[in-house]
């Protein structure tokens, strides 16, 4: 997408998971929109906003195969998600949603990890908090794995708890060590 808000037709659906209702739309590039919210309205207020110059069509029947892709992607946020993405935004934005992808399911890593880690100085941390703040593709481009340097939570835009029980679910898939508990 190349600004924000700036794409012609938006298809979009909506579902429930464990974590509550969901809304994914879709541009014809990809998915451009992942989000969290209690009622389906709430969701499309939040779309609309989010896309104020789109069109929004609601997506039949076929668009269930995508709903399904993504209930499945927040119900097993170990696996890899294949449908294509159409993210917003320059190249420090494009770079800094890649390595967010990078992160391993259940791993967190701070803001000047992620700036190092696209060859920005740390001080480009809070370019990189600002880039998660506006994420609109929620766990698909898995923003509540980044976290402060002093290892507690940003402002995860869809609250504490969806962002806890991400980790937490995504925790339990992660391989045991054969030394724990080992004298």
């Amino acid at each position: 997408m190349e600004e924000k808000g700036k794409t012609d037709v938006l298809t979009f659906g909506t579902g429930n998971s464990s974590l509550g209702k969901f809304l994914v739309a879709s541009s014809d590039k990809g998915i451009c929109a992942i989000l969290f919210g209690d009622t389906k309205d709430v969701l499309f207020e939040e779309l609309r906003r989010e896309f104020p110059d789109a069109t929004c069509v609601g997506g039949g029947d076929e668009y269930g195969n995508v709903i399904g892709a993504v209930g499945y992607l927040i119900e097993h946020p170990e696996s890899e998600f294949q449908l294509p993405l159409d993210t917003a935004g320059g190249d420090f934005e494009q770079l800094t949603r890649a390595a967010i992808r990078t992160i391993c399911a259940g791993k967190t890593v701070s803001h000047a990890e992620i700036a190092r880690m696209i060859g920005a100085s740390s001080e480009s941390a809070r370019y990189v908090a600002d880039v998660c703040a506006k994420n609109t593709i929620a766990v698909a481009v898995p923003c509540h794995r980044v976290e402060e340097a002093d290892g507690v939570g940003p402002q995860y835009r869809w609250g504490e708890r969806i962002r806890r029980a991400l980790l937490i679910r995504e925790k339990a898939y992660l391989p045991k060590s054969p030394w724990v508990g080992f004298p």
